[in-house]
């Protein structure tokens, strides 16, 4: 079978050497034009293109027709540069309309879309109909888990991960090199205890690893999200309320202590007392719920937490867009924070 392709593949470069690249370009054109004629949206045209074959065949109507007539040129150009050892501009070029290459360029950093699946996945999110992961934000524990995840819902375009407080691994490290690749942002948030986590954070920054930086929370997640002594108490109430009926413990001893607790201080030591767990995934959840109604993420915000929350907004915007971002701003590895380049 590859011996047959291979020898009808020779017959077609001879054929087109003969015809002459002049003529062959000319008829690609020729498409270029009835296709054009019958569907003026390049737009709808090369997103029908990029359609998997069994749907693109079930097409009905003058875009079908426009989209078979640049297939056709499609395997002419393909044929040509076999035969002529060249590249020939892709289809897109083909039609009458100006600027279409560089638009190309500019949202997927090569003007070969159909030979590149990344470009074509860029291409897809430029349009902002990539419904896919725009970035990862890896946290050191359950508690940043929670908290992040309650202000980006799950089946969103922001994907959190729980490292366990885990460190900087071999694997942690193949996946920024994949979203590096794939163009997806990357984040990190972490505590401030942990001074060898943040040398690693910083080395990974240095290295481009984290796109959107890392946030360090001083000394830890609760004192590093701006909250007062207000806020932890209320959290802590609410949790206790939330936690109490599936709990085993005194119940009506920290219902009788609550009230005389006037600090969070004195409540976390109260329901310590009767081993009453206050971290995790629900905590995280209540207390950034708490928090939020007095401090909403802004860029340069004194809390390098809540700046890292903007930047993860602004990733899940479509006009957001990784190269552009990348190439214009970088991680200061001293503090995380997102800069713009010198």
């Amino acid at each position: 079978h590859e011996a047959v392709l291979t020898e009808y593949s020779d017959v077609l470069n001879g054929v087109f050497q003969e015809i002459g690249e002049e003529v062959i370009q000319a008829e690609r054109a020729n498409l270029g034009d009835r296709a054009h004629s019958l569907e003026p949206n390049v737009t709808v045209v090369r997103l029908c293109r990029l359609m998997n074959d069994q749907e693109r065949r079930a097409l009905r109507g003058r875009t079908a027709h426009a989209v078979f007539l640049l297939e056709m040129a499609e395997s002419i150009r393909r044929v040509a540069e076999s035969a002529f050892d060249k590249k020939f501009p892709e289809e897109d070029a083909i039609y009458p309309i100006g600027r279409i290459e560089q638009s190309k360029v500019t949202a997927c950093g090569t003007n070969r879309l159909f030979d590149d699946r990344q470009a074509r996945h860029r291409l897809v999110r430029s349009y902002g109909l990539d419904f896919g992961i725009r970035a990862v934000c890896y946290v050191e524990g359950a508690t940043e888990y929670g908290a992040l995840r309650h202000l980006f819902p799950e089946d969103g375009p922001i994907s959190i991960v729980d490292l366990h407080g885990q460190g900087s691994t071999p694997r942690l490290q193949d996946l920024l090199r994949e979203h590096q690749r794939d163009r997806v942002f990357s984040a990190m948030v972490l505590d401030g205890d942990r001074e060898d986590r943040i040398r690693e954070a910083r080395l990974l920054a240095e290295d481009n690893l984290l796109s959107l930086g890392f946030a360090v929370s001083e000394p830890d997640f609760e004192y590093g999200v701006d909250a007062t002594d207000t806020d932890r108490l209320e959290a802590l109430r609410r949790l206790w309320i939330e936690r109490s009926p599936d709990v085993e413990f005194p119940a009506g001893a920290i219902q009788e202590g609550m009230p005389a607790c006037e600090t969070a201080q004195e409540l976390e030591a109260m329901l310590q007392t009767h081993h009453f767990s206050f971290k995790g995934a629900g905590w995280g959840e209540l207390f950034c719920e708490q928090v939020r109604s007095h401090s909403e993420p802004h860029v340069n915000h004194p809390m390098p937490f809540w700046d890292l929350v903007y930047r993860l907004s602004q990733a899940q915007s479509r006009r957001f867009v990784y190269e552009h971002t990348t190439e214009s701003m970088k991680v200061d590895p001293s503090t995380g924070y997102l800069v713009h380049r010198e």
